[in-house]
């Protein structure tokens, strides 16, 4: 690179220093755990050289976090400085043929950093959509793809769309693919339970087996070709490994003596070492800013059980592992070296999260704050050159299935009743098991989060919903003015009211009720008695402001049975399907008023004698509700509401039957 002349230099209050603008590279590994590595394991198995001297010669961080334990949601969260259960993908994960997540409008590092004068290059793994083009159903491999990382700041991008076991297997060079697919390709997994990847279309030029060595090539090629450049530049290196397909190459090959997945591991370590020595061989060494870290926790695939035969442990001594709301699903490696600025030799146990990347490297680039970018990240640049602490107090993670927790300090509020993902217990084994339906750990004295204090520190628990309700309220975490999620974002755990087996979560007001609610085909089942009479079958947990959903369905009968809400010593009746016109579909009875409203449309989406789905929602004295996704009625309440619990009518009537199931609520408070 052309040495900076006075121009080319800068200075910022906020580093408080004289600099060149640096060169930066982020690698990003793929399922690799924090137990994976020696600089954040002492007690690794799996020999890890370059790396460790990459973190003797920088800082490593032991409690650093991804905003998501997948990879899609991962990704986005890095790239926009934002959660990214903010976007609309409210859970899982993107496939090869999605189309692109992030807008255009969207701010993002590659944005940030071109508007700052570098050239930016993305090379590998994106696994955030682009726009196949398409001839009908097929995809038409000899036309440009459409709004890949060109529009989200990248000046060139040559990489593969989604994981390397998600078909196609096509490189795409800065929007046009360079080879078009000839045949289909795939390993299962009985003929490889580690090298697998699934079935489809492949180019001639796509090796699964070399693409880890090639996206290293092709980066030490993009170093090449910029130092001789003006500009600094910015490559954003998203591996595919050590994840699916899990296929070392030789001298790496049984290498480990453990297992392919450890072998893999090494052989990355070592393209690792090829590109520092591509740094220091260009020159550029003591001003190029190269950040490691990984999207999410260890992955199951690489055989845990084999692992430990050999007393080694991707999550080091914390629980769970990706895709879970659990430490092993989100606490990564964090790696910063930097010879020019960043003093070696250093750890710490600031709280960091990967979102933090974009506001950190703002700073470094001398640009200015802006309402939208980076609104969940804390700028690290002050720890890292030792000129003041880390300023991220809280956090929020995210699991494969939507789960939320939120941390402060210590604690941590895990907003699920089991793993949030693919550890035990999974969360629909941890409801038939009835645990509670949210965890609280405290992380200094438990880190493997063995012990539940959910019930026994409620304040604690109240404060942590509270600081959560407004983090999600004002789209963002960090000092600004408030900016609109793209969605609304639901995260209170949702509680089962019926486990399919029997009415213990319920009640009745007499004996003499009892027999005309039963347990029929797994669901609850109601039938009027010789003498028309009616019954409620009343949960015996109250509740005040709650989002209840379940599914009804309706036999003979004339007469409409729905849902009791009991409040203030009165009862409200959400009626359903009556067959009389005063008997509204979705719309509250109020005693001595009758119906107050009624939503023809409501009415109109009922499936008579099929199953339907009602939602109710309660909030102050307010209630909503739905029919089949339909919007009912709104109704205000002229007194306040209290506390008071649910209940299923059966109405009276000779032969009339109504049955239940999927009865869910989500509780506000």
């Amino acid at each position: 690179m052309k040495i900076f002349t006075l121009l080319c230099t800068l200075v910022c209050a906020s580093l408080g220093l004289l600099s060149a603008k640096p060169n930066i590279i982020i690698v990003m590994a793929d399922d690799l755990g924090i137990g994976d590595i020696s600089p954040t394991n002492p007690d690794c198995k799996i020999q890890t050289p370059h790396l460790q001297k990459m973190a003797e010669q920088g800082i490593t961080f032991f409690d650093a976090h991804t905003s998501s334990s997948v990879c899609t949601p991962t990704r986005y969260g890095l790239l926009t400085g934002r959660y990214n259960w903010r976007s609309l993908l409210a859970k899982s994960v993107l496939g090869g043929t999605s189309k692109h997540l992030i807008p255009a409008e969207r701010p993002t590092i590659g944005h940030m950093l071109k508007g700052a004068g570098y050239h930016t290059s993305m090379i590998g793994k994106w696994h955030l959509g682009w726009d196949w083009a398409k001839d009908g159903k097929n995809i038409d491999f000899s036309k440009p793809v459409l709004n890949g990382p060109d529009i989200n700041g990248f000046d060139q991008y040559y990489g593969h769309c989604g994981s390397l076991d998600m078909a196609p297997y096509v490189w795409v060079d800065t929007g046009m693919p360079t080879a078009i697919p000839t045949r289909k390709e795939g390993v299962t997994r009985e003929e490889d339970p580690y090298g697998w990847y699934r079935k489809g279309s492949i180019a001639p030029d796509f090796e699964i087996e070399k693409v880890l060595p090639h996206l290293f090539e092709k980066t030490i090629t993009r170093i090449e070709e910029r130092v001789k450049e003006d500009e600094p530049f910015f490559i954003y290196l998203p591996l595919p490994a050590p994840h699916t397909p899990i296929v070392p190459v030789p001298p790496f090959k049984d290498a480990s003596k453990i297992n392919p997945y450890a072998d893999f591991v090494m052989q990355m370590d070592h393209h690792m070492g090829e590109l520092m020595a591509a740094i220091k061989k260009n020159g550029i060494d003591e001003n190029t800013l190269v950040i490691f870290t990984s999207d999410n926790g260890c992955s199951p695939e690489a055989n845990f059980e084999v692992l430990e035969t050999f007393d080694h442990h991707p999550s080091g001594k914390y629980r769970g592992h990706k895709a879970d709301i659990y430490e092993g699903g989100h606490r990564v490696p964090l790696i910063f070296r930097w010879p020019g600025t960043i003093k070696g030799a250093r750890t710490t146990d600031s709280l960091a999260c990967l979102t933090d990347l974009y506001t950190t490297l703002e700073d470094i680039a001398c640009q200015k704050r802006k309402p939208l970018g980076g609104e969940d990240g804390f700028n690290l640049f002050p720890l890292l050159t030792e000129k003041g602490p880390a300023t991220r107090k809280t956090l929020i993670n995210h699991s494969i299935s939507g789960m939320f927790a939120i941390r402060e300090g210590d604690w941590k509020l895990c907003l699920c009743a089991g793993s949030g993902g693919w550890s035990s217990p999974r969360d629909n084994e941890a409801k038939k098991k009835g645990l509670p339906a949210m965890q609280l750990f405290n992380l200094k004295n438990d880190p493997a989060e063995k012990t539940n204090l959910f019930e026994k520190h409620p304040e604690k628990v109240k404060s942590l919903l509270a600081l959560l309700e407004k983090q999600v309220a004002n789209g963002r975490s960090t000092p600004g003015e408030n900016v609109p999620n793209d969605r609304e974002i639901t995260y209170l755990p949702t509680t089962s009211l019926f486990n399919k087996k029997d009415l213990s979560n319920w009640r009745v007001n007499s004996k003499s009720d009892h027999p005309h609610w039963t347990i029929k085909n797994g669901n609850i089942f109601a039938k009027s008695g010789p003498k028309n009479i009616g019954s409620i079958l009343w949960t015996k947990k109250e509740f005040t402001d709650f989002t209840l959903t379940l599914d009804f369905k309706n036999g003979p009968g004339k007469i409409d049975s729905g849902v009791m809400l009991k409040r203030n010593h009165d009862q409200i009746q959400i009626g359903m399907s009556g067959s009389k016109k005063r008997d509204l579909t979705a719309a509250p009875y109020i005693p001595k008023k009758g119906y107050p409203t009624e939503s023809k449309e409501a009415i109109a989406a009922v499936k008579p004698k099929d199953w339907n789905t009602l939602k109710i929602e309660v909030k102050g004295s307010t209630y909503k509700t739905w029919l089949n996704g339909v919007k009912g009625i709104t109704y205000t309440s002229e007194t306040a509401i209290e506390k008071g619990p649910l209940g299923l009518q059966l109405h009276p009537g000779n032969t009339m039957e109504i049955s239940f199931r999927n009865i869910e609520i989500t509780e506000s408070e």
